[in-house]
């Protein structure tokens, strides 16, 4: 019997650190990739407040802009459109992202040919029309109404817009609303967004322009108006990225409804496996402009890229190196560990085994023989000891010395090995006496099967160093519960049983 400890076990030992430091290295991963998740949700959170107040510092640019060209027309009485053209130059140098200066008038039906007249003399193509902006984009004579807004002046004329000289706002619907609340409030306000005859999409940003006259107002007015391309209210450096949505709308559309977006960016998706294991972030922020009833909304996903990579390598190597310093004192431990084993093992065997042959000694046998009592009560089985003594052992011994009777020694406690069980008891208890002990027997003609095996075995000879001879043997058993129930009385019945069955037996001679 040799001691075991499960802690010993060396595939026990290495599995135990490697599964301690995978453990130890996907928790700091998780702890970091957890962090940049935590970091890129306020950064995400961040940029929209930065986005939204750069778009609420723009506007209101816009709208001091607006109130200054109002003001310039407004302090004019009668309209100066070479001074007004000149001002707005110089703003737009200095407010590049303005697309356009522009000014309406309003005109009753029956002043309509008068006013014609008038701005031919400037524009001589000069005509009140309409464009479809909404439905087939196409020019149309103006239907009679009661009053009209046309524009009657733009800053920069460019070629391709001229033709909007004459264009009646007041007779598109996307226009109309907010010249009408502008009117009524006599405060600038925001045309919902459209793409221009230019190309690109934008809105109207207007306010009336009362003349006013000693000691009188007039009853028609005038609108000074910005045309604001859309996308020049947001930088789109940081907005324009591989996974990310952005959309500024208007208030009146839904989000997903194209003729609301002043600025729309979808970018490039992210993998499958970045979206199975990111977060997707979403915000979304009204500018408070009072004026500009816009939306920002934006949408991330997460993906690789948010990852800090350096600190993955770092923990990597720190993980790595971790790992060989755990695997080098694991196997220190290990050997160590090994060490102590072999050496109570060792203590343990010499303590229990016959130094010689082996075999169980006297204290291993009256331990296993306890135990085998305690069990066989439990079960109520039996059990039998076996007394074996060597006949003229002792004649050999003295004949051919003390190293030949050892080899003889081990060479019967081989064949008697042979003669029982892989779970029975094999014991030297000194000199040339040996103990079987044999458990759960289920009935007596077990006893005579081993004993028969023994005999035959001794019939046979032995040779030690090219000497052939034989040895006899003495056997006595002894039955639990039969024939006795403690120990001592066992090993006495076999003793007994033993030196009555040499008696009947005569010395052998050596050969």
């Amino acid at each position: 019997m040799v001691a075991n400890n499960s802690s010993h076990n060396p595939k026990l030992v290495y599995t135990y650190v490697i599964i301690a430091w995978v453990v130890f290295v996907a928790l700091v991963m998780t702890f970091g990739i957890l962090n940049d998740v935590k970091e890129s949700r306020e950064n995400f959170r961040e940029q929209g407040v930065a986005v939204k107040e750069a778009i609420n510092q723009r506007v209101s640019v816009n709208q001091s802009i607006l109130q200054g060209f109002s003001t310039i027309i407004s302090v004019m009485g009668k309209l100066n459109h070479a001074s007004i053209r000149q001002y707005a130059r110089q703003m737009q140098v200095k407010y590049p992202h303005i697309f356009m200066f522009e000014i309406v008038d309003k005109v009753q039906h029956n002043n309509l040919q008068e006013f014609i007249e008038t701005y031919r003399r400037l524009y001589p193509d000069f005509d009140i029309k309409t464009f479809d902006f909404e439905g087939d984009r196409t020019w149309k004579e103006a239907n009679k109404n009661e009053y009209y807004l046309p524009i009657v002046f733009m800053e920069p004329l460019l070629r391709e817009s001229r033709i909007m000289l004459g264009m009646n706002l007041e007779a598109n619907e996307l226009f109309r609303g907010s010249l009408l609340e502008s009117m009524k409030t006599n405060k600038p306000a925001a045309s919902v967004p459209f793409k221009l005859i230019e190309g690109p999409r934008a809105y109207l940003l207007h306010q009336p322009v009362i003349n006013q006259e000693p000691g009188q107002i007039t009853t028609d007015a005038s609108f000074a108006m910005l045309v604001v391309r859309a996308d020049s209210l947001i930088d789109k450096d940081d907005l324009e990225r591989t996974g990310f949505v952005t959309t500024l709308y208007h208030e009146n559309f839904n989000r997903k409804e194209k003729e609301g977006h002043l600025y729309h960016y979808k970018g490039p998706e992210k993998s499958s496996l970045e979206k199975l294991l990111f977060p997707l972030l979403f915000d979304e922020r009204r500018i408070d402009s009072g004026i500009e009833k816009f939306i920002l909304y934006r949408k991330m996903q997460m993906g690789w890229g948010d990852i800090n990579w350096w600190l993955i390598l770092v923990v990597f190597i720190v993980g790595l190196t971790s790992f060989w310093v755990l695997m080098f004192y694991a196997r220190e431990y290990h050997t160590a560990a090994m060490k102590n084993l072999e050496a109570t093992n060792r203590l343990f065997f010499r303590a229990n085994h016959d130094s010689l042959t082996g075999l169980a000694n006297k204290n291993l046998l009256d331990d296993r023989l306890k135990h085998a009592l305690a069990q066989a009560r439990r079960n109520r089985s039996q059990l039998a000891i076996f007394f074996l003594d060597l006949n003229d052992f002792k004649v050999l011994n003295d004949k051919f010395g003390h190293n030949f009777g050892d080899k003889v020694l081990k060479r019967v406690s081989e064949r008697l090995r042979a003669c029982i069980r892989e779970e029975d008891t094999l014991a030297r208890r000194s000199g040339d006496e040996f103990l079987v002990l044999v458990e759960n027997l289920e009935n007596n003609k077990e006893i005579d099967v081993i004993t028969k095996k023994i005999c035959n075995a001794f019939e046979q000879k032995f040779s030690v160093d090219s000497v052939e001879f034989e040895v006899g043997i003495s056997i006595g058993t002894a039955i639990y519960p039969d024939q006795a129930e403690s120990r001592e009385a066992l090993l006495q019945v076999a003793d007994e049983s033993m030196y009555e069955d040499k008696q009947r037996k005569q010395p052998h001679q050596v050969a």
